[in-house]
């Protein structure tokens, strides 16, 4: 596995997993985890070529950029927008990860607005 952004609880270069030291508070509350789940290790593991991290700000802005589109999405649901996001914007990590102008991408949203609060906050919305 190749570690594309930032820190993780995914030591690299040993194979294993570590438990991350410090806060690890997110807004992505379904993917804020100090280390990954011992049973999903092996799969991640054997299947996936590299991972990475987020700060909160990508969510943030792949929560407003799919709402403009009439698209809800959670903050952990919109992950994998969120790094295509920081790809656009990172040469490095779009070479690291081979996006070319004709690349295919699939992405799933795996959960909509589950804290209603937040994505108001996120999306602007004034609530009463």
């Amino acid at each position: 596995l190749k570690n594309l952004l930032g820190s993780s609880g995914i030591n690299a270069e040993y194979g294993g997993t570590k438990l991350c030291r410090g806060a690890t508070e997110s807004v992505m509350a379904g993917l804020n985890c100090g280390t990954p789940a011992k049973t999903a290790w092996p799969l991640l593991r054997d299947c996936c070529s590299a991972f990475l991290t987020l700060g909160d700000g990508w969510p943030i802005a792949a929560v407003r950029e799919l709402h403009e589109q009439k698209i809800v999405a959670g903050e952990s649901g919109c992950a994998g927008y969120a790094a295509l996001i920081a790809a656009r914007q990172n040469e490095n990590l779009r070479q690291d990860l081979q996006l070319s102008d004709q690349a295919v991408i699939l992405l799933i949203n795996t959960e909509g607005a589950t804290d209603a609060v937040l994505y108001n906050q996120i999306i602007g919305k004034q609530t009463t």
